[in-house]
């Protein structure tokens, strides 16, 4: 069995920082210590059992979300008020691979909110709507979440409920 390392697991610092910056409480089971902190400016993961530490200075931790935490955070539907039935979107989620220029496959993790509604018929018709322009993906699938929850908390898609239970 090969064991998958725990920066592989988690989201990276820098959308871990994002996720702080946006106001995500910052309670999980690893953090990322502020390499400014650590010796020779390293990237440094912690775990903490209580799930919740107190730092010395604010900037000293950034939570590492696992996958499943990030999917905790996540709604499992938007809804888009003023264009019933459309209106209503459910995440999905797909591991995939992209082909690199020398052909060698990657694994990947695509990711975006769907219309669960379609509409067949008509100048409008279409079979397949999604929330977003273009699929969120990335090798890590704590990484492809974290955008996703990243660009749904800057685009207000969240609602007040969600934003009181999951934001400081």
């Amino acid at each position: 069995m090969i064991m998958m390392p725990l920066e592989q697991q988690v989201c990276s610092l820098d959308l871990s920082k994002r996720l702080k910056e946006l106001g995500i409480k910052q309670k999980s089971l690893f953090y990322w210590i502020n390499p400014e902190y650590t010796i020779d400016n390293v990237h440094e993961i912690i775990y903490e059992q209580n799930t919740y530490i107190n730092p010395p200075k604010p900037d000293f931790y950034y939570s590492a979300f696992t996958t499943a935490e990030v999917m905790n955070l996540l709604p499992n539907r938007i809804t888009i008020l003023g264009n019933e039935p459309f209106d209503s979107f459910r995440l999905r989620i797909q591991k995939s691979f992209i082909v690199e220029h020398d052909m060698v496959l990657i694994d990947t993790y695509i990711a975006n909110y769907h219309c669960d509604t379609t509409e067949c018929s008509g100048e409008d018709s279409w079979l397949d709507r999604t929330l977003f322009p273009k699929n969120m993906w990335h090798e890590n699938s704590a990484n492809t979440l974290a955008k996703i929850l990243c660009f749904i908390i800057q685009n207000n898609l969240v609602t007040d409920e969600w934003k009181k239970q999951w934001i400081k």
